[in-house]
């Protein structure tokens, strides 16, 4: 199986069945990620059930509709990475 050990990347719509899946399969194959979604709640929970596989993970609650949310988003990733592998649009 491919290896995401150090791997950094960004899912936006994690909360969702597709993303969460994603989120849970790369953090058990080692990727640092930041996880984004509408739901604090649901982010939440998600962060909880990564943090039992033995990773950690950095939230974003933000509505992808809002405009400023992109005017901050490279200084809201260059603050938790240097560099960014991938990104996952769920």
């Amino acid at each position: 199986m491919y290896s995401f050990k150090n791997k950094k990347g960004v899912i936006f719509g994690s909360t969702g069945l597709l993303g969460s899946r994603l989120a849970k399969k790369l953090s058990e194959l080692g990727a640092d990620l930041i996880l984004h979604g509408k739901s604090k709640e649901k982010l939440k929970k998600l962060d909880n059930q990564i943090k039992q596989l033995g990773k950690s993970s950095s939230l974003i609650e933000a509505d992808l509709t809002d405009t400023n949310f992109y005017l901050n988003l490279q200084d809201i990733v260059l603050s938790r990475f240097e560099k960014l592998d991938f990104l996952i649009n769920s």
